[in-house]
């Protein structure tokens, strides 16, 4: 895709010129039409141009400042680089400067964060939506050229620094053609806003809605993982969220089969999904399809996709779905260490290539030339470190992590960045840090070091200032010294077998 003749509010600014006054957001019991929504994302956008700013901080969580924000840097022609109120200032002070973050949009949360300290690291030109009053006429968009930045989305690297994707303008484009001709969403669809801002799967909850004119409802925090009842009260039609979700309702017991005879559409991503769950899911919403959707940030949200139809998507070597076919013009592979293309049939790594491809990761160009490797085919592929294999069908199944990269709760994140900072933290060179309880959907992370005398808690408190909150570990195991296996190196099954 080339050319200067589109921006990613195009879809919400047509909106305004069809059906201003159409609900556009729904958040904390209030609506916003799409008038009203474009009002102050044209101010914030006018503010972002007079600035000449060009990568903007979000700070906040699913708030109206922060959409605002998000939407006004894209009308701008900027890129947005959300930031989690709910970190801390260390960990945020780190991301503003590896972003270099030009200007700041904040909500209460960020605002009430701003301390001395870490306003020394932020950018003079912070903006807080709600001094503004809407007052301006609308105008379109600035046009961008396809390969400008969109937005940056953060993860932990393997140092315990932060590590920035840079996903194009271009690939998001891709993207929300490929689920506009996937879906088919219409202004009478009422999506759910449930993943954080800081999770890009928010991408697919925000822009699919604006582009189809449809609804957008934020979950209310306390409603976030027990959505039950506000499903049903907003009769929502189309879901989005993580499968940890699924089973904490099966514990409740919210799960009843026929709950939901309003939705149409079930997503779920972020994770494996258990068939167990998937099926709980599918007789709670009997009118709904329901699909595994994968996709690493560095193939912008989601690139494979599966619809499930129970158990024929079900390798016999686990119990989770598929993850399917890759979306339009993209290309999947298996690959062995080497970069290596493998047969139908055999495990390796999961490789993408294609138009969703991102940029590479913000200002490393080490880790870029490493994950992004140009292969026999001439195309420019990532390497996922995902485990899957292709079935004879074509069909890709995940099996599981090639490293120590994995996920707790949807958070994407290196082992060996969370030992980096545990050396730190203690002060001890044998450390270790294992997710917890093993399987596809860990819980937590339990840490070990080896060493006499720490302070546990306080060791807790400094990763509180380094880590977001899903990393934090859930205990701290102490001991004179960790075992190790033939080779000389940790044995992290021998830790995980002492926690049994």
């Amino acid at each position: 895709m080339s050319g200067t003749n589109f921006n990613l509010a195009d879809g919400f600014y047509r909106q305004v010129l069809r059906q201003p006054e159409r609900m556009a957001l729904w958040l904390d019991g209030r609506r916003y039409s799409y008038v009203e929504i474009a009002k102050l994302s044209y101010q914030v956008a006018q503010w972002l141009v007079e600035e000449s700013s060009q990568r903007v901080g979000i700070m906040g969580d699913r708030s109206l400042e922060s959409i605002s924000g998000i939407l006004g840097a894209c009308w701008a022609g900027a890129a947005f680089v959300p930031l989690n109120a709910s970190f801390s200032e260390s960990l945020l002070a780190k991301q503003i400067k590896k972003a270099r973050v030009d200007a700041l949009i904040v909500d209460a949360a960020g605002r009430g964060i701003l301390s001395e300290s870490l306003a020394a690291h932020c950018p003079r030109r912070i903006l807080y939506p709600k001094d503004l009053d809407g007052s301006l006429s609308v105008k379109p968009p600035q046009p961008i050229e396809s390969g400008s930045l969109a937005y940056l989305m953060f993860t932990t690297g393997s140092t315990g620094e932060p590590k920035a994707v840079a996903v194009s303008a271009g690939s998001v484009r891709h993207y929300l053609n490929t689920m506009n001709d996937s879906y088919c969403l219409t202004p009478d669809d009422r999506l759910s806003q449930f993943f954080r801002l800081t999770f890009d799967l928010s991408v697919f909850d925000l822009f699919m809605s604006w582009e189809n004119g449809a609804g957008c409802y934020v979950i209310p925090e306390q409603e976030r993982l027990s959505p039950a009842k506000f499903i049903q009260d907003h009769e929502l039609t189309v879901w989005f969220s993580t499968p940890s979700l699924i089973a904490g309702m099966k514990r409740k017991k919210f799960l009843e089969p026929g709950l939901w005879p309003s939705l149409r559409l079930s997503l779920f991503c972020g994770e494996p999904l258990p068939d167990s769950s998937a099926r709980a899911w599918a007789a709670a919403a009997p009118n709904s399809r329901v699909e595994n959707l994968y996709g690493p940030a560095e193939a912008t949200v989601t690139c494979l996709r599966q619809v499930y139809n129970g158990h024929a998507m079900i390798p016999p070597e686990c119990d989770i779905v598929a993850i399917g076919l890759p979306n339009t013009g993209m290309a999947a592979a298996i690959i062995n260490p080497s970069g290596e293309f493998m047969p139908l049939g055999t495990a390796g790594e999961l490789a993408l290539a294609g138009p969703q491809l991102a940029l590479g990761y913000w200002d490393d160009e080490e880790q870029t030339a490493a994950r992004f490797i140009n292969s026999g085919d001439r195309r420019r592929w990532y390497r996922t470190g995902d485990f899957c294999r292709q079935d004879s069908s074509g069909i890709f199944h995940f099996l599981g992590r090639v490293d120590r990269q994995i996920k707790i709760y949807g958070n994407r994140f290196e082992l060996e960045g969370i030992e980096a900072l545990l050396r730190k933290a203690s002060g001890s060179e044998d450390v270790a840090a294992v997710a917890w309880p093993p399987g596809q959907n860990p819980e937590g992370l339990i840490a070990f070091i080896a060493s006499q005398g720490i302070d546990d808690k306080a060791i807790m408190a400094q990763l509180a200032r380094e880590l977001p909150p899903a990393l934090i570990p859930l205990r701290i195991v102490v001991a004179d010294k960790l075992p190790l296996n033939s080779n000389g190196k940790i044995d992290y099954a021998a830790l995980m077998a002492g926690l049994e």
